[in-house]
């Protein structure tokens, strides 16, 4: 059958399964025909209907992407980035790109209408996080970005992407608050994890009051959200605070308006 494959297997004297193998394109009804005979010969006919609902794929971060190098030398060095080549999405969902900056100090990045623009400050290892969320079920991703800063007057007129030579030794969870000011007193904090690991998420106000609080044990690897709904709280500065076991904690500035 165009778009499902399925199979019978007998189980027993008297049973038997029927094993369905949707794809990606599989999504529809059918109705499977099936004969089931016995020892002497009598047959009984009747019809499975399947139901297979969408199976949505995660967009695809393109690795190309995830080292950069800059040179200070170059005054005139900008690495421009469209968020739309750094993902693409599989089943043609239409992307939202989310975007954050780890190291301001040694990369300055601005994000325009259509396109990500970095310029380097100083010589140094930085960390940029990005994310793309198709809006569907386990549909967004994060990658995190090192941007290699150097200051090599003899390459001036250009340098090629590489592999960094020193990392930071201690590496954040990938993680970003959106959206950033909150206006419609619902956000979602975007986090990866490359391991299990307990996972605590805190909101405070500027008197630091805990207005917030969710502890998830052994969370496992791979992309998650957490929703946070701020219906009672007054317009102002919070702080949202992600505390993963055995990484660095991570600390953002919120704006309620």
């Amino acid at each position: 059958m165009p778009g499902l494959a399925y199979a019978f297997r007998q189980t027993g004297n008297n049973t038997a399964q029927l094993e369905l193998k949707p794809g990606y394109e599989s999504e529809g009804y059918y109705r499977i025909p099936v004969v089931v005979s016995d020892a002497v010969g009598n047959k009984s006919v009747d019809t499975v209907v399947v139901a297979v609902a969408d199976k949505n794929r995660q967009p695809q971060f393109n690795l190309s992407y995830e080292t950069i190098t800059l040179n200070l030398a170059d005054s005139t060095e900008t690495f421009t980035i469209d968020p739309f080549d750094m993902f693409s999405d599989p089943d043609g969902d239409n992307l939202q790109i989310l975007a954050g900056n780890y190291t301001p100090e040694i990369v300055d990045m601005a994000i325009g209408s259509a396109f990500i623009d970095l310029h380097p400050l100083k010589v140094g290892a930085g960390q940029l996080v990005f994310g793309a969320d198709d809006g569907k079920e386990n549909g967004f991703v994060l990658h995190l970005v090192y941007v290699n800063v150097i200051n090599d007057a003899k390459s001036a007129e250009g340098v090629p992407d590489g592999n960094m030579p020193d990392l930071p030794g201690e590496i954040e969870v990938p993680a970003l608050f959106y959206p950033n000011p909150v206006k419609n007193n619902t956000a979602k904090l975007y986090y990866k994890l490359e391991e299990r690991a307990d996972v605590s998420i805190m909101l405070y106000n500027f008197s630091a009051q805990l207005i917030y609080s969710n502890t998830i044990a052994q969370v496992p690897p791979g992309d998650h959200t957490e929703q946070i709904t701020l219906a009672n709280a007054t317009p102002g500065f919070y702080i949202c605070v992600l505390k993963v076991r055995g990484k660095p904690d991570q600390s953002f500035k919120i704006i309620v308006q």
